[in-house]
Order: C-alpha cells, then sequence, then structure tokens
C-alpha cells in the first residue's frame, strides 16, 4: 500500500513519540515521598505530583454507540478473538512494521490521520490498561496529559475511551483511543495525528474506533 513521503514522515514521528521515542527530550524518575505521594522527578530539579495527569473519576458515558453501516469489513486479529469493522473506502490497512508491538496499522485515506491495533491473549483491567498508556506516552512527552476519558458501551462492548494530548519538539498531537479487554484478549486501538488535523477529523476518527468488535 503506497504512501507519500510527507504521510510516511508524520507517520514515523507520531509512532515513534507514542512507543518510542523517549526521555531524551526530558529524562525524569518515579519517586514515592515519605508522606506515600508519587511524585515525577524531572533533571532539572522540579517535580510534581504523578496523580496531577490523570482523571480523578471515570464517568460512564450513557450513549450506545455501534459501527456504521458502511463499516462492513471485518478485520480479525491472528492473536485473540477481537476484531475491527472497518469502511475500507475511508481506511487503509495493512500489517504493522513501524511499530512492533502493533498488529495493524492503518491510514486515513482523505487526510493526515493514523490509526494502530495493538492486541494480545492477555485479560489486563481497563484502569491499569489505561495507566500504561499514559506512562508510555509521558516517555515521549512529558507535558502529556489526558484530556477526557470515559466508559462507552460501543457494539455491546464496555470500552474505555481516551483523548490524551501532548508536545514533543514543538508538534501538538493527540491520541484518541478504544481500550478494551475482557477473556477474548486485549485491544489498544488508537488514531492519532497533530492536533489541528485530528480535531478536524474527530468525528472520522470516532466512526473508524467504532467498529472495535469480539468474535467466536
Amino acid at each position: 500500500m503506497k504512501k507519500n513521503k510527507s504521510k510516511r514522515i508524520l507517520t514515523s514521528i507520531l509512532i515513534l513519540t507514542f512507543c518510542m521515542l523517549s526521555v531524551k527530550l526530558y529524562s525524569q524518575t518515579n519517586a514515592i515521598t515519605e508522606f506515600g505521594d508519587n511524585i515525577i522527578l524531572y533533571d532539572n530539579g522540579t517535580w510534581e505530583f504523578k496523580e496531577i495527569r490523570n482523571l480523578s473519576e471515570t464517568r460512564k458515558n450513557p450513549k450506545i454507540y455501534n459501527k456504521p453501516n458502511a463499516s462492513s469489513f471485518l478485520l480479525k486479529s491472528k492473536k485473540a478473538n477481537i476484531g475491527i469493522w472497518l469502511n475500507n473506502k475511508k481506511w487503509g490497512f495493512e500489517k504493522a512494521t513501524n511499530n512492533a508491538d502493533a498488529e495493524y496499522e492503518f491510514n486515513f485515506k482523505n487526510g493526515d490521520v493514523y490509526a494502530m491495533a495493538i492486541i494480545e491473549e492477555v485479560e489486563i483491567p481497563l484502569e491499569t490498561l489505561s495507566s500504561i498508556a499514559l506512562e508510555t506516552l509521558i516517555e515521549a512527552s512529558p507535558n502529556a496529559r489526558i484530556i477526557n476519558k470515559e466508559y462507552r458501551n460501543v457494539n455491546g462492548l464496555e470500552v474505555l475511551f481516551m483523548r490524551m494530548d501532548g508536545t514533543i519538539e514543538g508538534i501538538d498531537f493527540s491520541y484518541f483511543g478504544y481500550y478494551f479487554s475482557n477473556k477474548s484478549g486485549t485491544i489498544q486501538l488508537i488514531t492519532y495525528s497533530s492536533k489541528n488535523v485530528i480535531d478536524k477529523y474527530k468525528n472520522q476518527c470516532e466512526e473508524f474506533l467504532n467498529g472495535i468488535t469480539t468474535y467466536n
């Protein structure tokens, strides 16, 4: 599947910020104070409470979400009984090559928006999964934060939705993701791009995410 050079560059930057690019920008150390508070120490001598990066409570959205009718192609994982209903007129996909942890990578055909599916056999509590996702992103962007976090009913599944924003090398970026886990396995289904672009295509990102499903 062909992509132009600019798309390849943007894809590489955004994947690296999420998975690899790391602490070269700002090294940090997790620590616990004598009062039991979790804090983050930075190499410039500053610190902050770790908890302020996350939301204190996770609300449940009463809306029922379903896959769009146009998402009629079921892409199945080979690792777990989890799949994604795709509208392949809007989204292209291929086996992941940029991220060793992902099974599939996706590209929106009408804009610079990308996605990945990280799928595992193991069952992981959703709050634990969200913490892992945020801490991974913080390694690349120390100012990364959760903008929105809520439980949703999507195709009959309880999933955790998170929007995470951050800045790296002067680029503001955003991730919209669904996180789901049960006995079928675990999936992190994530759309991502620069902040201005993902805001423009927010509806298309949510349509893509609403394709999450399980199968027997």
